[in-house]
């Protein structure tokens, strides 16, 4: 792949993964404070579609990051990316979806033991790449 089709492609991820997690974000704010001046539900995909979107993008994006880096590099990457915007939208698009299969609002509280087991992830893999030897 060329530097230019590289670039391209790192950028063309990096906004559409902006503008998806700003609509996500502006979501909640509405359910939270609907008299808020960034609260607005004008995005027609539901949070949960765009939580998986959005942990999609960031995947094919760290995926494009750590391609050709050393193994400590990666580590960091992957672990960044795990902790940051992978963590929670996914977390929450896996709670409300199994709320949604099984029909029992409570169902969503499993979002709240997925998050810590992903964000801890995001953590030793960071670490790890920050600790390792360079080869």
């Amino acid at each position: 792949m060329s530097k230019n089709v590289y670039d391209v492609l790192i950028s063309v991820l990096v906004i559409s993964l902006v503008y998806f997690t700003i609509a996500w974000v502006r979501f909640f704010i509405f359910v939270v404070d609907n008299d808020h001046w960034l609260a607005q539900e004008d995005f027609y995909l539901s949070p949960i579609t765009l939580g998986y979107v959005i942990t999609l993008l960031t995947v094919i994006l760290a995926s494009l990051l750590s391609k050709g880096k050393s193994n400590k590099t990666k580590y960091k990457i992957w672990g960044t990316l795990l902790i940051i915007p992978i963590s929670f939208p996914l977390a929450y698009s896996i709670g409300m979806s199994y709320a949604r299969i099984e029909e029992k609002p409570w169902g969503a509280l499993l979002m709240l033991f997925v998050f810590p087991i992903i964000l801890l992830i995001g953590l030793v893999l960071f670490f790890v790449g920050v600790f390792m030897k360079e080869e």
